[in-house]
């Protein structure tokens, strides 16, 4: 995407790219890093160099890090949860009840439990990084 408004790239993108000298590379930073590097770059005391890495991440490329942390523990979250309802299904058969060896039964329960931990689990770490957004 090419466009001259900061606010909408900073917004929409998660990668610059530079071209210099027939050079195509990603740029590590945000626009304001940018800034500073073409003003470096215009400046006569300076000689042409690569662009600087800054030492962190832009807040808004942090938040943008911490939104897709957050949209892939949901993703597991609800598969967790389908794998839950499968498992409720299969124990509510009482035909898995009849037979006097209970151990199919207890394997499925053993299942939803290691599930529902996992699902505490990954709800605590949806709390933390919700903390972290705001």
């Amino acid at each position: 995407m090419i466009s001259h408004d900061r606010f909408f790239l900073n917004s929409v993108c998660d990668d610059l790219w530079l071209v210099h000298n027939n050079h195509v590379s990603t740029f590590q930073g945000d626009l304001d890093d940018y800034r500073q590097w073409l003003l470096s770059q215009s400046s006569p005391k300076h000689k042409p160099s690569k662009p600087t890495k800054p030492k962190s991440a832009s807040p808004l490329k942090q938040q943008q890090q911490l939104t897709k942390q957050l949209n892939q523990l949901e993703c597991q979250h609800d598969e967790l949860h389908q794998a839950v309802k499968t498992l409720d299904e299969q124990l509510a058969d009482p035909q898995l009840y009849q037979s006097a060896d209970h151990r199919q039964s207890q394997s499925l329960n053993q299942q939803r439990q290691t599930l529902i931990t996992q699902i505490a689990q990954l709800e605590q770490q949806v709390l933390t990084l919700m903390e972290k957004l705001t």
